[in-house]
């Protein structure tokens, strides 16, 4: 128990044959579709439904139960393979356009369609390494895309493209030499990895993205 919560194990997911095979490397949860997707080591997202107490959940039905919940059991709808040609670091769902979007070590920004897994959108990142994190803008239908050299972009679903980039932050040295090799040599860390919006009085341009 954890601050008057006991959380409880329900179900355990195996995605392949052996723990060798694949793991799950990213997952997201959507309360309204109640859907849960799961990203793997290989570039798969397998989506998964839940049903209570044999029957197909609902937010209503979830919910009356209060602290009483139904029997839940995680239900595989499907397998979307080979979404990204490594694996997914990151997944995102855009309810209120029916959007998953991953991202992966293969560089790659994809988005699918998060009730049928249906291709709408996959792209680049044009300087050649993997996109670090991502965030919604539901106000203006635009992601923006952060990635380890510090650039953020900015998708505009209505044009499909990249309609703005900016360096925002560059890359630190992470101290620590390299055994393997005679000369110092370190590690760059990511720019930015994490990307959040806020509401200020003066953000007031819908097309503002810097």
């Amino acid at each position: 128990k954890t601050e008057g919560f006991e959380l409880v194990c329900i179900q355990t997911l195996v995605l392949g044959a052996s723990c060798s095979d694949t793991w799950a490397s990213a997952m997201a949860w959507s309360h309204s579709l109640i859907a849960l997707h799961v990203g793997d080591s290989i570039g798969n997202i397998s989506a998964y439904t839940i049903k209570a107490n044999g029957h197909r959940a609902s937010v209503h039905a979830l919910s009356r139960h209060g602290n009483s919940p139904p029997s839940l059991v995680l239900v595989q709808a499907g397998v979307w393979e080979k979404v990204h040609r490594l694996g997914v670091t990151a997944l995102e769902i855009i309810t209120s356009m029916d959007f998953v979007i991953s991202l992966s070590s293969d560089c790659t920004c994809a988005i699918r369609d998060a009730k049928q897994g249906t291709f709408v959108f996959n792209f680049d990142n044009s300087r050649k390494c993997p996109f670090t994190g991502m965030l919604w803008l539901q106000k203006n239908d635009s992601l923006l895309l952060s990635d380890a050299t510090g650039h953020m972009d900015v998708w505009a679903k209505q044009s499909h493209r990249i309609v703005s980039s900016r360096r925002l932050a560059t890359p630190v040295d992470d101290g620590i030499a390299d055994p393997d090799v005679e000369t110092k040599r370190t590690a760059k860390l990511p720019a930015i990895t994490t990307l959040a919006w806020m509401d200020l009085p003066w953000t007031d341009r819908s097309d503002s993205y810097f």
